[in-house]
């Protein structure tokens, strides 16, 4: 798909905003626009607009705001609870989370799997992943949190669990979806879930990587959601 250009400010309440010097260094010396060049901006807070670059003065870009853009926001609040797999694929993944129009990534400490420690590098990752996918809204990458504390999470509850029936039915109001490690969930977690009134979902036949099983989630929910249909 065409990239548009898209920068991230911090915010959209003036008539005139500044980049940042690497916005500003992307604008002028990798894309090479010139005054006079419209762009989109977006806050990450849920802002977007059309602006014109009005002034370059070395590494400060001044734009002027043009007027607001449509949201392409999903209708659906979602988390993803995922525990982290192992190697970058996480940062592979809150890429594609975020793409796919995610509310919130939280990475998840299990008994079998491992809570990550790159939340500030996965935060900047989701950042850029609104510039390419053309949301405006950047997903929370929350601190790493046990089961039993994401548990209690308002909305419904939901873990991915091999053999279970497969979801087909959109869901009411905010929706927690838990993607446990590569080793599977243990029996203590299960029988917590349980307990927990968490439903259990299949995602088909086949094993798959815990990322994989992720953005299959994301995309099905979505989906049920009708976040994938023309709107």
């Amino acid at each position: 798909m065409s990239r548009e250009r898209r920068f991230h400010v911090s915010t959209l309440d003036s008539e005139t905003v500044e980049l940042s010097p690497e916005q500003a260094h992307h604008l002028v010396d990798v894309l090479r626009l010139r005054e006079g060049a419209e762009v989109a901006l977006f806050d990450g807070k849920g802002g977007a607009a059309r602006a014109k670059v009005q002034r370059i003065a070395g590494r400060e870009v001044e734009l002027r705001l043009l007027g607001p853009e449509p949201s392409r926001e999903s209708p659906l609040s979602l988390t993803l609870a995922v525990s982290p797999p192992r190697g970058d694929r996480m940062s592979f993944l809150i890429e594609k989370l975020t793409e796919l129009g995610v509310t919130r990534v939280i990475p998840l400490a299990t008994e079998r799997g491992r809570s990550g420690k790159n939340l500030e590098r996965w935060r900047r990752i989701a950042v850029e992943a609104c510039k390419q996918s053309g949301r405006s809204r950047s997903p929370e990458v929350c601190a790493p949190r046990g089961y039993e504390e994401v548990l209690s999470e308002e909305g419904s509850l939901l873990a991915a669990h091999p053999g279970a029936p497969p979801l087909s039915a959109p869901r009411k109001g905010p929706i927690v979806a838990l993607i446990g490690p590569e080793g599977g969930w243990s029996e203590r977690e299960l029988t917590l879930f349980a307990s927990r009134g968490v439903t259990l979902f299949g995602l088909g036949p086949r094993t798959m990587r815990t990322e994989t099983a992720a953005i299959a989630a994301a995309t099905l929910l979505q989906y049920l959601a009708a976040d994938l249909s023309e709107r």
